[in-house]
């Protein structure tokens, strides 16, 4: 299938993919009418959108009382966690949203500052990789633990700057 024209969405995360691929093939296309090279434009190949299609993403967590999570939207840079989903497959989705949650019931939002959730391709499984200060005030080996047996589907939990790796 060449283009996006006829592609059918099917769910609220997949149609945002769809107009944002839609507008970038018709930046793309008249870019190429610019330069009188449109025909042979066959249009831009969808990625499977409902298996998501990064292995990666990046989060950051604002420090204070309440835990304030961002995540990375390739269009938009920084948004709430939960608009930055789209862009992984829905079993990763599933993963992040528990790491939030544990961190927020952890009242760790003083000494996590961020994390990143990666993909093995394939298998739905991840790592998480943890940031924190390197001077934190306390270890946080105890919520690696806890992560790692409350998550399904992690290969490993890693905290560099405390220098644990699970």
């Amino acid at each position: 299938m060449t283009g996006v024209s006829g592609a059918v969405p099917s769910s609220g995360l997949g149609e945002e993919y769809w107009r944002h691929l839609a507008q970038k093939e018709a930046r793309v296309r008249r870019r190429l009418a610019e330069h009188g090279l449109e025909a042979r434009f066959g249009g831009i190949l969808p990625c499977p959108v409902e298996r998501g299609y990064r292995m990666q993403a990046t989060f950051s967590a604002s420090r204070g009382a309440r835990c304030g999570i961002q995540g990375v939207d390739p269009r938009s840079g920084r948004v709430p966690w939960e608009a930055s989903l789209w862009v992984l497959p829905e079993e990763a989705r599933g993963t992040v949203e528990r790491v939030v949650g544990l961190l927020q019931s952890a009242e760790l939002g003083d000494a996590v500052t961020g994390f990143d959730v990666r993909l093995e391709y394939g298998s739905g499984r991840a790592h998480l990789r943890l940031a924190a200060p390197r001077a934190a005030d306390r270890p946080l080996a105890p919520l690696c633990e806890r992560v790692f047996a409350e998550v399904p589907g992690l290969l490993g939990v890693a905290l560099p700057a405390q220098g644990i790796e699970r």
